[in-house]
């Protein structure tokens, strides 16, 4: 039978993919182990790593949107070696889990005050934030971007009076899908 394999997370970043040694008959031979990758499930699989045992493969920031392959080969004195391929598996972008975006002023939002925010608790949160600050004459409006970037603070302007103020969180991690929130107007 053709090799299985499993995610601990199951085909998504972060996951360790595993498998156990096939039930071949004899099964007493040297097992090798190559985990591989295409582009495709039908493309040209590269080498992600191989080695005699090698029952597992953690996954890195560079495996979502590839195929994951995995061969068996089994060698035995006096036997033809013997090799099969599991089916591919897509690897997924995993999800960056969000918290409540939130902000405040040191004299609330009356001018002259500085907005400021926290880096918000979102997990993972070792990825790159981006912070924009926008505003609207009506809280339903169109927000008009006042400034972006890695910036938790903003000065409000005398010609902020009267606006309402929005907050748009990003956070940006290699392996995962990009997380935005906004914050309720004020």
């Amino acid at each position: 039978p053709a090799p299985t394999t499993s995610g601990s997370n199951g085909y998504v970043f972060p996951s360790t993919l595993s498998t156990s040694q096939p039930a071949w008959s004899p099964s007493d031979g040297t097992f090798t182990y190559t985990w591989a990758s295409s582009s495709t499930s039908t493309g040209t699989y590269a080498t992600l790593a191989t080695g005699v045992n090698l029952t597992s493969y953690s996954l890195t920031s560079g495996d979502p949107g590839t195929w994951i392959r995995l061969t068996v080969l089994e060698q035995r004195p006096g036997y033809t070696d013997a090799s099969a391929n599991s089916t591919p598996q897509l690897i997924s972008k995993g999800t960056i889990t969000k918290t409540a975006v939130t902000f405040s002023g040191t004299n609330g939002l009356a001018f002259p005050s500085t907005l400021s925010t926290s880096q918000p608790a979102w997990s993972p949160s070792d990825g790159s934030f981006t912070y924009t600050w926008a505003r609207s004459s009506s809280s339903t409006g169109t927000y008009a971007t006042l400034q972006s970037g890695s910036s938790t603070t903003y000065s409000l302007t005398s010609g902020d009076a009267g606006q309402w103020f929005r907050l748009t969180v990003l956070e940006q991690r290699p392996g995962y899908t990009d997380a935005s929130a906004n914050s309720t107007p004020q």
